[in-house]
């Protein structure tokens, strides 16, 4: 969309398929260490919609928006191969988030001789609706009568994030990128960064 209002949208799906070993150190092993194998595999579904407006000055800019991510992963179940005493059957488990992240970016616009550089910074807050995802597993030997027990896989429900970059055009064609991104919440910290170069002619 033109103007200062930005509206856009995006989707994204994934699937990843995983080789597990499991070290089990108990007594019933001729070493001491029984070996689990299995495999599993995991479906990923997001999208995503941002809406922003940008107050434009001469020489720089300040853009508050918020994106709104529906997140579905689909993890179905499986056995893990080895004795059936510690071996595990792990049930499917499906899980969907809606993650609400208001954000307020600055950044500016500076002309150098045939280049032109702009830094910018921004700085925002991720709620999670659904910050927990509970996997159900039994042994294998096990009686269907003797239920499950629940291993709980919890995220953050709040997450603070911060980015700065910046990116350097050429009259040449040359264009480079450098970005940092920080995500820190309750016992979480996820760190990134990176560089781009591109030519375009």
């Amino acid at each position: 969309m033109g103007g200062p209002w930005l509206l856009a949208g995006s989707l994204a799906a994934a699937y990843g398929s995983f080789d597990n070993s499991r070290f089990v150190f108990l007594p019933g092993f001729g070493s001491g260490t029984g070996v689990f194998d299995s495999d599993s595999s995991m479906t990923f579904v997001a999208g995503r919609m941002r809406a922003g407006y940008e107050f434009a000055f001469p020489r720089w800019y300040i853009r508050p928006q918020v994106d709104l991510d529906l997140v579905h992963a689909n993890a179905p179940g499986f056995r893990e191969r080895g004795l059936a005493s510690y071996a595990l059957d792990v049930q499917g488990s499906i899980h969907t988030s809606v993650i609400v992240s208001p954000t307020v970016e600055i950044g500016g616009r500076f002309t150098l001789d045939d280049a032109v550089l702009r830094p910018f910074l921004s700085a925002g807050v991720s709620f999670n609706s659904n910050d927990s995802r509970v996997v159900k597993s039994r042994f294998v030997g096990a009686a269907l009568q003797d239920g499950t027990f629940q291993t709980y896989l919890n995220s953050p429900a709040v997450l603070g994030n911060v980015a700065a970059g910046v990116t350097f055009y050429a009259a040449n064609g040359v264009e480079a990128k450098a970005e940092y991104t920080l995500s820190a919440g309750d016992s979480f910290l996820a760190q990134q960064g990176s560089l781009r170069f591109a030519y375009h002619f």
